[in-house]
């Protein structure tokens, strides 16, 4: 299946290459077992070590999981969204991402999130993001430790993968944020009136309303957070950007 990795490039980074582009590609599926160590010597014409690098890569990656006993080896397994969360945040870390490109992100993703949601909620849905504002009530700070809060349950009634690993990403990222700048009671007051708002316009599935009310919110945290961190904010009319 896999072709010799060539001398004049990394040769972990051929393998690893050859492995994902299987996997993307449908050559290889979750749960698939890869041939033995001494056939992807074989296969790859490299060393054991060399070998053993790549799959610890892949592993890293949650490309590959290694499973001892007589029915062991190394297998395929289907990429976790928390484990992609934390590989871009690990990438991102040292990219100095701003609050103002954050906010951006935001600006753009998350007022066409709840528009396209206020046109599909449900009761159900409606109860779940307001036990989500009753839990920041009775502990606002308790959505850091969250692995599904407010905005990122709205992600997901899109049904979009797409949408929901970049507001995961995203809310990973804000949260890893607010815990280092330790903010006070008035910050998450703010942020609950204006879910409070958000939810408000979602019961009455008024996208217009909704996609003002998130807009509000999310422009408001930006400008907060970049105060607070000595940073230039995000304003839309930099970007000819009209926002009331």
């Amino acid at each position: 299946m896999f072709d010799t990795a060539r001398k004049s490039e990394k040769v972990t980074d051929l393998i690893i290459a050859q492995v994902r582009d299987a996997v993307l590609s449908g050559q290889l599926k979750p749960g698939d077992r890869l041939a033995s160590e001494k056939e992807l010597v074989s296969q790859f014409e490299v060393s054991k070590a060399t070998l053993r690098e790549a799959l610890r890569a892949l592993e890293v990656m949650g490309l590959v999981e290694s499973r001892k006993g007589a029915t062991g080896g190394v297998f395929i397994t289907e990429v976790k969204l928390q484990t992609t969360i934390h590989s871009m945040m690990n990438f991102l870390h040292f990219q100095s991402l701003s609050i103002a490109e954050i906010t951006m992100i935001r600006f753009m993703l998350e007022p066409n999130i709840a528009r396209l949601v206020a046109a599909k909620i449900n009761e159900e849905d409606l109860i779940t993001l307001q036990s989500f504002i009753s839990s920041e009530e009775s502990d606002p700070q308790n959505n850091k430790t969250k692995d599904i809060g407010f905005h990122r349950y709205l992600a997901r009634i899109t049904n979009n993968s797409m949408l929901i690993l970049i507001v995961d990403f995203i809310e990973s990222h804000l949260d890893a944020i607010k815990q280092s700048l330790d903010l006070p009671a008035e910050f998450y007051t703010r942020v609950r009136q204006a879910h409070r708002r958000i939810l408000s316009c979602l019961a009455e599935q008024d996208p217009d309303g909704v996609s003002e009310a998130m807009t509000d919110d999310v422009l408001e945290v930006g400008h907060y957070l970049a105060e607070k961190m000595g940073e230039k904010p995000f304003e839309p009319a930099d970007f000819n950007l009209i926002h009331s």
